[in-house]
């Protein structure tokens, strides 16, 4: 290829000859390696929804203390909890974006030290 540009004869063939130029073809991918990483993504993509869509098993010391039986570790929770006291009961529902597990420890925190920022109160689980 060097050859067909720069000939014996032109001018600039003292520059640009094989022993200072590497010139290397590159071939583009064939149909079975471009279905092939199609198929790859796919797979993966398939493979990562479905762990998503698993709730993780329960990672607690005293799983017996929740209500929630083991669930805590699943987002997108609609919870309800009650508050009674002498004279009245409240209901209090909600729905965590996070964890339930998240949602509780935060709510406790922000009950035990007023300098975190105030989450919407959970009255109780």
């Amino acid at each position: 290829m060097i050859e067909n540009y720069f000939p014996w004869n032109h001018k600039l063939r003292k520059l640009f000859n094989k022993n200072n130029l590497k010139l290397s073809l590159s071939c583009p991918p064939n149909i079975k390696q471009i279905s092939n990483g199609h198929n790859k993504t796919i797979l993966t993509q398939n493979m990562h929804t479905q762990e998503k869509n698993t709730p993780k098993p329960c990672n607690c010391r005293e799983p017996e203390k929740w209500p929630s039986k083991g669930q805590h570790l699943v987002k997108e929770v609609l919870y309800q909890a009650s508050t009674t006291t002498a004279e009245s009961t409240e209901m209090d529902i909600g729905l965590t974006a996070t964890e339930l597990k998240t949602r509780w420890q935060n709510h406790q925190m922000s009950r035990k030290y007023c300098t975190k920022p105030a989450l919407p109160l959970l009255k109780a689980l």
